[in-house]
């Protein structure tokens, strides 16, 4: 399993940041979030790459997880995300990562 250091992240109202996970998602990981502290400061958006990005791939292949975090408004977030098989609950998942996010 691998922890990454946390990163810290200032936005303003109004403005977006997107953040790009490599996921294992054809064997079957999947990432998860939670938020602590102010969860209204901030809206958080998971997705896919667009479709055109992933033309001409291999049939199962995984392709990458987007976050994208809009700041809303002034507060403080810590997001965290995990990449792990939901149903394995007795296993830690493979990567751990934190973002502390202030929105100012």
């Amino acid at each position: 399993m691998s922890d990454s250091d946390h990163e810290a992240v200032t936005l303003r109202p109004g403005e977006h940041w997107q953040l790009r996970l490599p996921a294992l998602g054809a064997a079957g990981y999947t990432w998860t979030w939670r938020t602590e502290g102010d969860a209204g400061a901030v809206k958080i958006d998971q997705g896919r790459p667009p479709a055109e990005e992933l033309e001409g791939r291999p049939f199962g292949t995984s392709a990458d997880a987007l976050f994208t975090v809009t700041a809303v408004r002034p507060g403080r977030i810590a997001l965290q995300l995990e990449h792990h098989r939901v149903w394995e609950q007795d296993k830690p998942p493979i990567e751990r990562r934190r973002y502390d996010i202030v929105v100012t």
